[in-house]
Order: C-alpha cells, then sequence, then structure tokens
C-alpha cells in the first residue's frame, strides 16, 4: 500500500467515522400511551377505570410521554402530571422526580433485574412483523424472562442511533434492543406475566438540537434512611436540598 493510499483510507475511514456519528437522533419523541388488564387482576375484581385513577395519583400514568436524546442522556417526561426521569450515561443512572417533589429514586442502568431478581437471563428474540408505524414497517425485538415479556418494534433506517452510547445500560435490556436495532422504537409493549399490558407507541417526533441544560439535577443529598426501604438493590432515594 503507498503512502498516498494509506492517506486516502485514512480520510475514508475518518469520513465515514463522522458520517456514522452524524446518523445518531437528536431530538424528540412522543408516544401515546394506553394499558390493558390482564386476567389475573380482572379476577381480583379491578376494573381499568379503578386502576387508571390510582396510577394518576400516583403519578405513574400519563397520556403522552416524550423521550429527549441527546448523545448517550434521554430525558422522559409524562405531560399529564410532570414525571420526568433523566438517564446520564456518565454515571450510568436513571434519575425520577414528580413535579414539585422533593425525592428523587435513583436507578442503578447497569443491573439486570431480571438477573437481580430471579438469577436468570431473559431471552431475546428478533422477529419479523407486519406492523407498520408512521409509514415504516417494523421488525420486532423480544425480550421474555420470568418477570414478564417485553417487545419493542424498530426499523433500523429510521430513528439510527449508535448502541455504544448505552453500552452499560443494562436495565430493561436496552443495550441488548439497541444492539438489534441500531435504532430508538418505535413501539413498546410490556406485559406483567397475569397482570396487565402496557404499549406506547410512537405518534410524533422532531429531530432539533436538545439543550444540555434538560439534563442538569438539582443539588440534591443521599437519603440513607429512606434508602434502607426500596423495593430493589438497585435503587437509591436522595433529597432535594
Amino acid at each position: 500500500m503507498t503512502n498516498k493510499t494509506i492517506v486516502l483510507f485514512t480520510l475514508l475511514v475518518a469520513f465515514v467515522s463522522t458520517y456514522s456519528f452524524s446518523q445518531n437522533f437528536e431530538g424528540v419523541l412522543s408516544y401515546s400511551m394506553d394499558f390493558e388488564l390482564l386476567e389475573q387482576l380482572k379476577q381480583m375484581g379491578v376494573t381499568k377505570e379503578v386502576l387508571a385513577e390510582k396510577m394518576k395519583k400516583e403519578n405513574s400514568f400519563s397520556k403522552t410521554i416524550n423521550c429527549s436524546y441527546k448523545n448517550q442522556n434521554y430525558l422522559i417526561e409524562m405531560i399529564d402530571n410532570g414525571t420526568r426521569s433523566i438517564y446520564l450515561g456518565e454515571d450510568n443512572t436513571i434519575y425520577t422526580r414528580g413535579k414539585n417533589e422533593d425525592l428523587v429514586v435513583a436507578i442503578d442502568a447497569g443491573i439486570d433485574l431480571e438477573n437481580l431478581m430471579f438469577g436468570t437471563k431473559a431471552k431475546i428474540e428478533n422477529k419479523e412483523t407486519d406492523v407498520v408505524i408512521l409509514g415504516k414497517k417494523c421488525n420486532k425485538v423480544v425480550i421474555t424472562g420470568k418477570a414478564g415479556v417485553s417487545e419493542y418494534y424498530y426499523n433500523s433506517d429510521f430513528l439510527k442511533i449508535d448502541p455504544e452510547l448505552y453500552k452499560n445500560h443494562k436495565y430493561d435490556m436496552w443495550y441488548e434492543f439497541l444492539s438489534i436495532s441500531k435504532s430508538l422504537p418505535l413501539r413498546i409493549v410490556k406485559e406483567v406475566k397475569g397482570m396487565m399490558k402496557i404499549k406506547m407507541e410512537l405518534i410524533n417526533y422532531k429531530e432539533e438540537e436538545i439543550d444540555v441544560e434538560n439534563f442538569i439535577l438539582p443539588k440534591m443529598k443521599i437519603d440513607e434512611e429512606l434508602s434502607k426501604f426500596v423495593p430493589t438493590k438497585n435503587q437509591k432515594i436522595y433529597k432535594v436540598e
């Protein structure tokens, strides 16, 4: 290989790397959200209306959810109640805070819940489908574990993202999904076995620059006492100062 060829090859590699990086989606994805009850809850006499009211009071449900992505960070906003979840790739943690609340729940995204709770690894399958969302034909990644089943619908030519940005994000098998899809999901369906099924579907998207201020956390300190009572070992509670 001549010196001229080496130079041209180096420039080509640099161009491809830059081009590939520029393909990472930056902007806002808007999803509709709904749920349905499964047989186990129905047999207990629970109705969708009663559960919806309960979830509304707990700020754990919103009919619309916005997800903003910038490099290795993302922000999830529940439009109906103002609850915000910020993922910071730098410390691989998801911070969730309700509107006007002084407590922040921090989840270690480096821990896979399936392994933490059951000591097992979920089964991952990539399947073809006939589903079309916003004009895009989708495949889906199906993740099956003891706690339930998750389905991520995607189109690899749409909403592209480099999975290596989230290589440490094991929570919800996010990195495993992105490693297959190379793109963000158009639909997410999560089923808690025998209980309920939650569905999020993309209804709008906008490519735009996201202000880094969206990912700034409030000044806070860990609440050692409350952190003793978290449901799983991957969580901590912080108090806003």
